[in-house]
């Protein structure tokens, strides 16, 4: 037995032009989507809808208004991304001037945004973007990198201790953690 679509309903050989009823705030809407293709930049488009929007002179009755931006998300976790980069840099600068030597603080701490400026750096030379997944990437890689930049910033202090020079300890003291750093 073959089931058709004629056993499921009646069908109409017709074309009939009909059009979604759509409300917003309990009043007639018309929504439009504004997207965006991988290479543009969504808090820039964002903020020209915006000003598009503030900008715009309706006929009486009729409004323009902006809702479920995507951006607001975008904009959140990059400055989460910022915030915990500036209190990582902060805490391992501290931890180490407290209980190290200052120098040395300042040099481990110089190495957290100069390895977030290389990561930024290489996403730019591969055509990569900033989006949700590659920020979500940053922080835990964040994190990752003030714990390996207190490891490598001890040692250094601990081959210091030993009596070697500046360089020699620097040296020293990463190329014996680096097999775990990595």
């Amino acid at each position: 037995m073959v089931l058709t679509v004629g056993d499921l309903g009646t069908v109409r050989d017709e074309f009939i032009d009909t059009t979604a009823i759509c409300e917003i705030d309990q009043r007639p809407g018309l929504v439009l989507s504004v997207d965006r293709t991988t290479s543009e930049d969504i808090l820039a488009m964002t903020a020209e809808v915006r000003a598009y929007v503030a900008a715009a002179h309706m006929p009486g009755g009729y409004q323009l208004v902006t809702w479920g931006d995507r951006s607001v998300d975008v904009r959140d976790r990059l400055e989460m991304l910022i915030q915990n980069g500036i209190m990582g840099l902060i805490l391992v600068f501290l931890v180490l001037a407290v209980f190290l030597e200052l120098r040395l603080a300042f040099w481990v701490s110089l190495g957290i945004p100069v390895a977030m400026l290389g990561a930024g750096v290489g996403l730019f030379a591969t055509g990569q973007t900033l989006n949700m997944l590659s920020m979500f990437a940053f922080l835990m890689a964040l994190g990752i990198i003030v714990d390996d930049a207190i490891v490598v910033g001890e040692n250094i202090y601990a081959h210091r201790q030993m009596g070697k020079g500046y360089i020699q300890a620097a040296v020293d003291g990463t190329v014996e953690v680096i097999p775990s750093v990595i």
